[in-house]
């Protein structure tokens, strides 16, 4: 129960640093963990067609709170839904072009905090931490 908790903590301070010291995640009105991740998954994807579906397979959460994260990232300024050329049904998930041209900033912002909170962890310790919260990672998609 120890490294649980230890995790969870570990995991809310992360995520309180990443949004409240992050200028670009203030101006567009980014408040979990989960909008970050959305934009995260567009920005290592730039040549695929998103779809609502792929972040629903991806994060592994409902169509109803992806959908509510998506409207909520459209209404900020961060995506736009365009019409699919392969499916006039489907909405292909875009960054406005606002928000493109404030990416390459938010990432540097994001390295940034990734170094500072990675500070005096020896290379080796964090290769081990890896491969340990994989192996977690594993265990928790197991069925218990």
């Amino acid at each position: 129960m120890k490294a649980i908790e230890k995790l969870s903590l570990v995991h809310n301070k992360v995520k309180n640093k990443f949004l409240l010291d992050g200028e670009y995640f203030r101006e567009y009105k980014i408040t979990n963990f989960s909008q970050l991740q959305i934009i995260t998954f567009i920005y290592t994807n730039p040549d695929k067609d998103l779809l609502q579906k792929d972040f629903e397979d991806v994060l592994k959460l409902s169509k109803s709170t992806i959908s509510g994260l998506l409207d909520t990232l459209e209404k900020n300024g961060v995506i736009r839904r365009v019409k699919s050329k392969k499916d006039g049904r489907s909405k292909v998930i875009k960054f406005t072009k606002k928000c493109q041209n404030s990416i390459e900033e938010m990432k540097k912002s994001i390295e940034k905090m990734e170094i500072q909170i990675m500070d005096n962890i020896d290379k080796k310790d964090l290769e081990t931490f890896i491969k340990v919260l994989e192996l977690i990672e594993i265990n928790v998609e197991k069925d218990l």
